[in-house]
């Protein structure tokens, strides 16, 4: 029995990239590289990255106690779709602020591990 592929995660032929690129001459050179970390120090991103590797390598179950909801739409995801397919990704939203009105909640939800997640990536979001 071979490997089987979810087809909700297939894109159907006429939304898949062209193998072949026409004229690519005049794409523009973009520099980011003044964008690059912001100006956080390297050993804070260097924590974000760890915790964000311990999140992610969780149990689904356990990544999912933090799930976001239709009111809240902070936390952990890994549905969501392009063109009606469904894409390979798990993401984790927060945000710096929290609010909340009468159809919707923004409030953060942490993981109880890695227990400093919402510290590091509160650290790295105030730089």
């Amino acid at each position: 029995m071979g490997f089987q592929i979810d087809p909700a995660f297939i894109q159907a032929i006429e939304h898949r990239p062209k193998p072949t690129i026409s004229d690519a001459g005049n794409i523009p050179l973009v520099d980011l590289s003044p964008l690059l970390h912001h100006q956080i120090r390297q050993i804070l991103l260097s924590r974000f990255e760890v915790v964000a590797r311990e999140f992610f390598a969780l149990l689904a179950k356990e990544k999912k106690k933090v799930k976001k909801r239709e009111v809240n739409p902070m936390g952990y995801y890994d549905v969501e779709h392009t063109k009606s397919v469904r894409d390979w990704r798990e993401m984790f939203g927060f945000s710096l602020t929290e609010w909340e009105t009468e159809l919707l909640r923004l409030e953060n939800q942490w993981p109880k591990s890695p227990p400093k997640m919402s510290y590091i990536i509160s650290e790295v979001g105030r730089h």
